[in-house]
């Protein structure tokens, strides 16, 4: 997938590109409703944080597995908030 991303606290996400088409707080929709939730697991992969802010706002490319909303809490990342959730295996600069 390809966006831009979002690198803050409690806000790692892959915003949708281009911006114009993104919904925002001018159509009553929260800025995550066009964002996927990014993730890398519990495994050894981690974000190289240092770098992720360096590319905050900047469009990247991410491969990875898409996974649905948690069926209990309606969503997904930060307060359930994020429609979709990419379990990530890489996040490249474009």
């Amino acid at each position: 997938m390809v966006g831009i991303l979002r690198f803050e606290f409690e806000g790692t996400a892959l915003d949708h590109f281009p911006k114009s088409e993104r919904r925002n707080a001018d159509d009553g929709s929260p800025p995550e409703s066009s964002s996927i939730w990014l993730s890398v697991g519990s495994g050894a992969l981690q974000f190289n944080e240092e770098q992720l802010r360096r590319w905050h706002g900047k469009r990247v490319t991410v491969l990875g597995t898409l996974l649905g909303p948690d069926e209990k809490l309606g969503g997904c990342g930060h307060l359930s908030a994020f429609p979709a959730e990419v379990l990530a295996r890489s996040i490249e600069r474009l």
